[in-house]
């Protein structure tokens, strides 16, 4: 209050809003200017002068009075105004340099600025620490590394002059790496900060918490590569290779798919530049690969973390080659067949056995339609082409096909698929040659002929049917399962001599029995599935299916992406990405686990660990243990084992550039009016600018036209206007 001061001002009231008030003044200025022109033209010009300027002088005084002017009386003290410390605390400001590290200089930066008297006097300096975000800070000692994953200057700053309007200036002491604007910018920086700036409206004073030797750092990144890929196809990668160093100009790069080197090459990198380069590889498995895009550590290198990115993606088989064997023609053949040949990425061919060898038709093979099985043909020379194999209510021996089973094993081992669809007519041919069945399949059906029980059932699904993917139709479970127990009633089920084990019953038959219906088994590489009707077809005329698929179809499908190895399909599914912060979990997905069973891993280095069970198939290991990286791993369950691949490895934005960007920061005080200090011997130099801030006291008006006065005088003025024009002879 000591410094009270005072100010004074006029303020027009006019009784019309303004547009209006100043119409009318125009208007009436016009007139007056136009009567004046044509006033007693014959008079001398001094006695015209002396009217037209009485007249005017009137007319003028007349709006005065209009207008309703006021004087303003304004007290007002100042104040200081205010200016942010923006100080980068991101990870990359650990890296040391001489045993520096850059943010110990950030705090030196920051102490030597705080400790200038003619700033602390002239201005309010607040402090904040930033990285993705903004944090208050209170004083030097109390800076700290921010852990975010990272660091976006231009965010920071609108952020603090969203907070702070009265600012006049911003410091910003910073190593000019931020990632964000590195990541998202696709033309010259320079230009977008330009634009920033002028948005932003504050100057911009910047210091440069690095020193100017060079980095000897090669980092690598990928920009983007397809989630989806096909066995034998090309599959592009973009990666950035940066090579901040003076090591070397020739950056080798490596590429691993699930760990295994699929591509090498090297890259010529002029030394401080960057190249997008666009890669091609063509995936060799199936599966929901990880792939490790990597540069070996060159000698000299001082930072190896951002050396090599990750990701991972889905390989499938871009068109599924099916075989069909019938064994008579149904309408579990026709509906199969059907969803089979509308589907634009599967190759199907069909065999309708209508003849045996036995069939006496008394006449030569050249003269029939029907010709006997091809068996050396379609088994011996060309199963292995062929991705899944399909037998219905077929009997090997009356084909000529009991001794081919060495073959069709041999192709489920090496990872082939069968699905054997029962019938009521298979089991009558192929006696003794049922010892197939011992092999790889899930079961060994009955072939007495009380084999087929005649029973009238609707399916439901076991307990882990409930969540496998071959059997849930619906995200939701309970809509899943309300789904299966309103299906439509079937008509006989194949019984069984036995289920092997490690062999998994997705659905039973609602009985007393509760007979399997669909067993699922894995038999090395291959997968097999045993279905113990031929009425699922009647799954399409479902009453209280969703009318936004066929039951039928949708069943088939999910049977079909199982057995040939479609990543979201397999019965254990390992969360997959690129996790923003390191995983201390391993997640995934297993149909049918019980919370009460045991699941272990076993990684690479012979560690075994208990994982731990959750509900709705969900498991977590612990692997807080594991270096980042690629691991391998076997998970073992219920008698089954399967190898996974995951990466242990954040994607860390923040790590990946760490070279300084003096660059940045220049950009950033040029176009915002505010200087670059590359030194911390510069604070001397530094003087922010300084912004008036008053804040009003007190604020009183005094109208200057309500006394009468001032009426008696605008009356006296046109009373003399219209007197001296009388005078002077104007009618």
């Amino acid at each position: 209050m000591n410094n009270l001061l005072t100010s004074y001002s006029i303020e027009f009231n006019p009784p019309l809003n303004n547009v209006v008030s100043f119409i009318i003044a125009v208007s009436i200025l016009l007139l007056t200017v136009y009567s004046v022109r044509n006033l007693l033209p014959d008079l001398p010009n001094r006695v015209r002068l002396f009217l037209a300027s009485l007249r005017i002088i009137a007319v003028l005084f007349f709006l005065f009075i209009f207008f309703q002017p006021s004087i303003v009386q304004t007290t007002y003290y100042l104040e200081k105004d205010t200016i942010a410390l923006l100080i980068d605390a991101s990870r990359s400001m650990n890296y040391k340099s001489d045993s520096v590290s850059r943010l110990d200089t950030a705090r030196e930066i920051a102490k030597g600025i705080l400790a200038r008297d003619d700033i602390r006097n002239e201005h309010n300096i607040v402090t904040y620490l930033f990285s993705k975000n903004i944090y208050l800070n209170s004083s030097p000692e109390e800076i700290r590394v921010i852990n975010e994953d990272t660091t976006d200057i231009l965010t920071s700053l609108e952020n603090v002059r969203i907070k702070h309007p009265d600012l006049s200036s911003i410091i910003l002491v910073s190593d000019g790496a931020d990632n964000n604007l590195l990541l998202n910018v696709r033309e010259d920086s320079s230009s977008l900060i330009k634009r920033f700036a002028k948005n932003l409206s504050v100057p911009v004073h910047t210091f440069l918490a690095a020193t100017d030797k060079k980095t000897n750092d090669i980092s690598l990144r990928i920009l983007s590569y397809s989630p989806v890929g096909f066995i034998g196809k090309e599959f592009e990668i973009s990666v950035r290779l940066s090579n901040n160093s003076e090591l070397t100009e020739s950056v080798p790069l490596t590429i691993k798919e699930n760990g295994v080197p699929v591509f090498s090459g090297k890259y010529k990198i002029p030394h401080n530049t960057s190249k997008d380069i666009l890669l091609t590889l063509y995936p060799r498995n199936t599966g929901r690969n990880v792939y490790e895009v990597l540069t070996p550590p060159q000698s000299g290198e001082e930072f190896t973390e951002n050396n090599s990115d990750f990701f991972s993606s889905k390989i499938k088989k871009e068109n599924l080659r099916i075989l069909q064997i019938t064994g008579s023609v149904s309408y579990d053949v026709r509906f199969l067949r059907h969803l089979f040949k509308k589907a634009p990425d599967i190759d199907l061919i069909s065999f309708f056995i209508l003849r045996t060898l036995e069939s006496d038709v008394n006449a030569p093979d050249s003269e029939l339609s029907l010709i006997p099985f091809p068996t050396d043909t379609v088994i011996r020379e060309s199963l292995f082409g062929f991705d899944v194999v399909i037998f219905q209510d077929f009997g090997f021996v009356p084909y000529g096909l009991n001794s081919t089973f060495s073959d069709l094993n041999s192709f489920i081992r090496k990872g082939g698929a069968l699905i054997f669809f029962t019938g009521n007519n298979w089991y009558r041919l192929i006696g003794d040659f049922i010892t197939f069945f011992d092999d790889c399949m899930p079961a060994v059906p009955r072939t007495d002929y009380n084999a087929i029980e005649n029973v009238i059932y609707r399916p439901e699904l076991t307990l882990e049917g409930k969540t496998h993917p071959v059997t849930r139709i619906l995200d939701s479970q309970d809509e899943n399962n309300l789904l299966f127990k309103n299906l439509p009633e079937l008509h006989g089920v194949h019984r069984l001599s036995s289920i092997k084990p490690g062999a998994v019953t997705l659905m039973t038959a609602k009985s007393q029995e509760n007979l399997p219906v669909l067993l699922i088994n894995r038999c090395e590489k291959g997968k097999t599935v045993l279905i113990t009707t031929d009425e699922l077809w009647r799954f399409s005329f479902s009453e209280k299916t969703p009318d936004e698929f066929n039951l039928y179809n949708k069943l088939m499908n999910n049977l079909l992406l199982w057995v040939t190895g479609e990543p979201d399909k397999e019965d254990i599914v390992i969360s997959a990405g690129r996790n923003r912060k390191p995983s201390e979990e391993l997640r995934g997905r297993y149909s049918g686990i019980r919370a009460e069973s045991e699941i272990y891993m076993q990684t690479e280095d012979g560690r075994v660990t208990k994982g731990r069970i959750e509900a709705d198939g969900e498991f977590y290991f612990d692997i807080s243990n594991l270096p980042e990286g690629l691991h391998s791993a076997r998970i073992s369950y219920n008698n089954q084992v399967y190898n996974i691949s995951f990466f242990k490895k954040r994607s860390d934005i923040e790590m990946q550039e760490i070279a300084p960007r003096p660059d940045i920061l220049k950009a950033l005080s040029k176009y915002s009016g505010g200087r670059y200090f590359g030194d911390i011997k510069d604070i001397k130099n530094l003087k922010p600018e300084k912004k008036e801030l008053k804040r009003i006291h007190t604020k009183s008006s005094s109208p200057l036209t309500n006394r009468g006065i001032f009426f008696a005088l605008l009356m006296a003025l046109f009373f003399a206007e219209w007197f001296f024009r009388r005078m002077y002879g104007h009618q």
